[in-house]
């Protein structure tokens, strides 16, 4: 198994421009690989070169793409774009479409576009038609007429998309910043808070880990101090263990954590 470096590296807006095949070259020498997870077989063959070619001739700054589990991908797109070149890109359902017009922040618009724009790509370069997102009876999005999964995140700088054709996957990409510390009493337990010590990359990872396992769950009605927990974990690591506890299961996961300039980005599949 290649091991991860614990900081992926960033390529700034120049080099991510289309630049025929060094362009192609800077993007798959980013290429790594998650541990596999699962024998499952993928039931459909992810095209990295039609992925590529349609941020190339979109010129859309692709920070990195790589194999999750081997099926699998992940991809983290820098949101550089006006709101009004996002829109041109923009190619959703109708439901996309409304669930954008019920947006009123700009900054909160262009965030969703990038985010929709990147899953319908990862999509579409496996073969599959992107029909939109819908949302099931616990809110939780889902890719409408497909058996495949994902989920999504995004900040200020960053969208971010898993996706998987068969196991159930979460993802969330969080700032460092002293809001971690201020609001740590809400979703840390008391073992968690002593364990973090007010150790902002240690909450970031507290946090996205969280968020992974709680949109990876699905069903809402989850505590993130009493029901998604985090084993201790050291500053460095890049594996952490969570666990998801209710009246009924309690079954533990392996979450991948990935430091991104500023933010800490983790992922988690079945």
């Amino acid at each position: 198994m290649k091991e991860l470096p614990r900081v992926w590296p960033l390529l700034n807006r120049a080099e991510l421009r289309p630049k025929g095949e060094d362009f192609l070259l800077k993007i798959r020498n980013l290429s790594g690989s998650f541990p596999k997870t699962s024998n499952l077989k993928c039931p459909t063959a992810f095209d990295e070169s039609i992925f590529l070619s349609k941020f190339k001739q979109n010129r859309m700054p692709l920070v990195w793409m790589r194999p999750f589990d081997g099926q699998g991908q992940v991809a983290l797109w820098e949101i550089t774009e006006e709101l009004e070149e996002l829109q041109h890109l923009f190619r959703g359902s109708p439901a996309d479409i409304a669930t954008f017009q019920e947006i009123n922040h700009p900054q909160k618009q262009r965030e969703f576009l990038a985010s929709r724009i990147l899953i319908q790509t990862l999509v579409e370069s496996v073969g599959e038609t992107y029909h939109g997102i819908r949302k099931d009876i616990y809110d939780k999005p889902f890719l409408h007429n497909t058996n495949s999964h994902f989920s999504l995140s995004h900040s200020l700088r960053f969208a971010a998309v898993i996706w998987h054709p068969v196991e159930r996957v979460g993802i969330d990409i969080e700032p460092i910043s002293e809001k971690l510390a201020v609001v740590s009493h809400k979703y840390l337990s008391e073992t968690e808070q002593e364990h973090a010590q007010k150790n902002l990359r240690k909450l970031g990872i507290y946090w996205t880990g969280k968020e992974a396992l709680y949109k990876l769950y699905g069903e809402k009605k989850l505590s993130f101090k009493g029901n998604i927990l985090i084993e201790p974990f050291s500053e460095e690591s890049l594996h952490i263990t969570g666990w998801i506890r209710t009246e009924t299961e309690s079954k533990s996961y392996q979450l991948e954590v990935i430091a991104v300039e500023d933010c800490i980005l983790t992922v988690v599949a079945e």
